[in-house]
This record gives structure tokens, sequence and C-alpha cells, in this order.
């Protein structure tokens, strides 16, 4: 589980680049310090910190050491790879549209194997490695429980001396076609602290995903959802994306919302996002061609700059025509950070997926 420690860092990145100083009627003052993040804002950040830090999250670090896929699941992995690796919109439309409709090829409503459901993992220090105990009851019948442990600090593994919960992965997969659904609850101390789940479904040249996760740290809750749905055709490759990022007890949210659109024939893509973060909204819409760009950047519904480009001169202008200042430059480098941070997190909440998959077991 050990990528989803890149969120502190890539959420970091995303309110930093904000602009949170700028207010609906002045557009152009960059944000010059965290000292300019609301309240709400600096909260929800510490409570993703906080839970990403905790020993909790270092347990699960070790499921790492499972016995790797099963064959279902390691069909699945290679498109999960790159789902979970791109971090931008163009990359997503090129990369991943066709693999979420293409690759999930076999009738895959069942992912872990009749064969392990219901068997308990536990960590075995001589071999370095989890493996069944068929002395452990209380797995799950649709899946298999893995014990958790405290983490040495330097040899980062478990200690099996000190047992404090367990992680259950279930599969949630019904009996539709080309569809798969696993889910991942570890608990401590009867406190279920990760709640992960993962759908996909492939149809003739469609592909959805979904993703809803709760994290909680003891006090707060970080909760997630992600939508993607992926078309590819002879003529053109699509895909929609939105996610969904909240700290309830802070008021800290954070939207995206982006699509992408490559046309091979004239090896054009076009994209749109939308960032939703402290009560303002910013947008960019691009037209991307080998020797050409194409971009306009929005503030709450109004022009902010356009941008125009080659492979040697780039031009940036207001929404009148005439060179941004000073001060209007730096605001629109925080925007298009902004954007690639938004990007970059749902890199990061993504990350978890190819772990579910890595831990079930062959049969």
């Amino acid at each position: 589980m050990r990528p989803i420690r890149c969120l502190p860092a890539a959420i970091a990145a995303v309110l930093v680049l904000t602009v949170v100083s700028c207010s609906k009627h002045d557009v152009t003052a960059p944000a010059k310090s965290s000292a300019a993040l609301s309240p709400a804002t600096r909260a929800g950040l510490a409570t993703v910190q906080a839970a990403l830090e905790s020993p909790h999250w270092r347990s699960l670090d070790a499921l790492s050491r499972a016995e790797g896929p099963g064959p279902a699941a390691a069909a699945t992995r290679t498109m999960l790879r790159e789902l979970a690796t791109t971090a931008t919109t163009a990359g997503l439309a090129r990369n991943v549209a066709e693999g979420l409709s293409l690759r999930i090829a076999e009738p895959l409503a069942a992912v872990i194997p009749p064969e392990v459901r219901g068997r308990t993992y536990v960590f075995d220090p001589d071999q370095h490695r989890y493996v069944p105990d068929p002395n452990r009851a209380g797995a799950p019948e649709n899946g298999v429980r893995y014990v958790l442990y405290a983490v040495h600090p330097l040899t980062h593994e478990p200690v099996v001396s000190e047992e404090i919960g367990h992680a259950d992965l279930t599969d949630e997969g019904g009996d539709a076609p080309n569809a798969v659904s696993l889910r991942l609850r570890a608990v401590s101390e009867d406190v279920t602290f990760v709640d992960y789940t993962v759908a996909l479904a492939g149809a003739t040249n469609t592909g959805d995903l979904a993703v809803q996760g709760t994290f909680f740290d003891g006090r707060k809750h970080l909760t997630f959802a992600i939508q993607a749905h992926a078309e590819s055709g002879a003529e053109s490759q699509s895909l929609a994306l939105e996610f969904q990022l909240a700290v309830p007890e802070d008021q800290f949210a954070l939207a995206n919302r982006a699509r992408a659109v490559a046309t091979p024939a004239d090896n054009t893509l076009r994209a749109e996002q939308a960032v939703a973060i402290g009560g303002n909204m910013f947008t960019i819409a691009s037209v991307h061609q080998p020797k050409r760009l194409d971009a306009t950047v929005g503030v709450n519904g109004v022009p902010f700059a356009r941008i125009h480009g080659d492979a040697s001169t780039l031009s940036v202008l207001g929404p009148d025509g005439q060179p941004l200042s000073a001060d209007e430059r730096v605001a629109l480098g925080h925007l298009l950070g902004l954007f690639d941070g938004a990007s970059r997190l749902l890199g990061c909440l993504l990350a978890p997926i190819g772990a579910l998959f890595a831990l079930v077991p062959p049969a």
C-alpha cells in the first residue's frame, strides 16, 4: 500500500498553488504563503498528513509482502498500473481509454479464487512474507484476511508479536461478465480506519472505473470518490474523469472534473479540466497538436488568460488581447500548477488499486 504515501505531497502541491488568496473580485493576486490558506483548507491538509503518517498506515505497507496476485487479478494489473501512474489528463486519454475497454478481455466477475476464500494470512518472519494459517478463523466467506502488525522502524518488517488488527479483502463482483470489484477494509481496535473499493466494468470499446474510499485517523475522516468512463473507436478515444476529496469534520473539499478526446486522424487532443477549491472554480480548455497549443484559463467563469504557442514561440495574453502584468503572470503560473497538482493527486488516489489486486492470492 506504500504508493498512497504520495498523497500529502500531492495535496500540498495542489493547495499551495490554488491562489486561495484570490477572491472572486481580485483574480490576479497570487498566494504568497501557506498563511493565505483558509483555516478549513489548512485543517484538511493536516488531517490527511496525520492519517498517512500513523502507525496503522505503516502496518498496511507490510501487505506488499503478500504472496502475489492470482491469474485473474494479474490479468488486470497492467491496465491498472497505467491508470495509477499516468499523471496528466492528456496522458490518461492516450494511454488508458483503450486499456479500460480492451484489457478486461475475459469474464472476471469473480477475482478471488474459491480455493483461497475464507483463509487468514499471517506474516512468517522466516520466509519474510505472508502465508496462510489454517488455525486462524474469522476471514470473510467471500475473501481473505491479512493480520496487521506493528512495523519495525528500521527493517520495515512486521513485528509478529504485536498484532494491531486485520485487513479483509473481499470480492464484491456479481454475475456480470467483464466486471470486477474488490474491497479492502482495515480494522484496528474495532475501528475501521481504511475502507477502499474499486470496481471495473468493460464492454465493447468502453470501460468504466469507480473508486470510493474512506480513511480515518481516529479523529477525522478523509473521503473520496472517483469515476472514469473511457471510449475507444476507430476515429477517436475519449476519457471523462471526476473525483471529489473531502474532510467533513474540517469542511474541506476539493473537486476535479476533466474530459479529453484524442483524434488520431489529425493528431489532436482536446482537453478540459475544472478544479473547485476554497469557494473558487478554476478551468482550462486546451487543444494540443504536435506543433501547436491553444489554451484558455478561466477563474469563476471569467476568462483570465489565453495561451498560444508553436515549436518556437509561446504567447500569453489576457482576455483583452493585451500582455499580462507581472502579478497576473505569477497568478497564471499558480493556476497551471494547480491543474497539474490535481492530476497528480488523482494518480495518488488511484495508486492503491494495484495494491488491492496484488493482494489477491493464487489458488
